[in-house]
């Protein structure tokens, strides 16, 4: 008996990891505890999520203040350079990102992150510091726990649009 157990038991955990063998395919997106993944073309999104503004020491979220979105992007091509050219989404009156050119733009082999450090593919090939990026005036259905629809848009991978969680009770840095 036991032995019929665990064979059903192994055969349930194969086909469970057999049910994940698309995530890769363009397009494709993911929801994990940390945050959302997704690809575009070459591009890989990690770890998208959104980090309300809270009162200090709190988690009570300051609706007026604006929102962080974190998230590392990786172009994984090894001889085609991207670059990232917008981020939009329904869930606040605007997306603002504040880098230049330069840092957005992914060499073959390359990351960039924003409000999270930046751990390089093949360094030293691009700025060692996050970029920020900031969803002014959230909308007010933007709470804790929730996914917003979010796009990223490349210049030659194109825009690739998923879910990206909101942050239950965040941890901020204050500097």
């Amino acid at each position: 008996m036991r032995r019929g157990t665990t064979l059903a038991a192994l055969a349930a955990l194969l086909l469970a990891a057999g049910c994940g063998a698309d995530d890769d395919a363009p397009g494709k997106s993911s929801s994990h505890a940390a945050g959302s993944e997704a690809r575009a073309g070459p591009i890989t999104i990690r770890n998208v999520h959104i980090v309300p503004a809270v009162a200090s020491g709190t988690c009570v979220i300051q609706v007026d203040d604006p929102s962080q979105l974190s998230f590392s992007v990786v172009n994984n091509s090894a001889t085609t350079s991207d670059r990232l050219v917008a981020i939009d989404t329904p869930a606040a009156e605007a997306v603002r990102i504040q880098a230049t050119p330069e840092q957005l733009t992914l060499r073959p082999e390359t990351s960039l992150a924003a409000g999270q450090p930046v751990e390089q593919v093949t360094p030293p090939s691009a700025p060692d510091a996050p970029i920020t990026v900031l969803l002014d005036q959230p909308a007010d259905w933007v709470q804790p726990g929730k996914h917003v629809d979010m796009t990223f848009t490349f210049e030659k991978a194109g825009g690739v649009t998923f879910g990206v969680p909101v942050d239950s009770c965040p941890t901020q840095s204050t500097g």
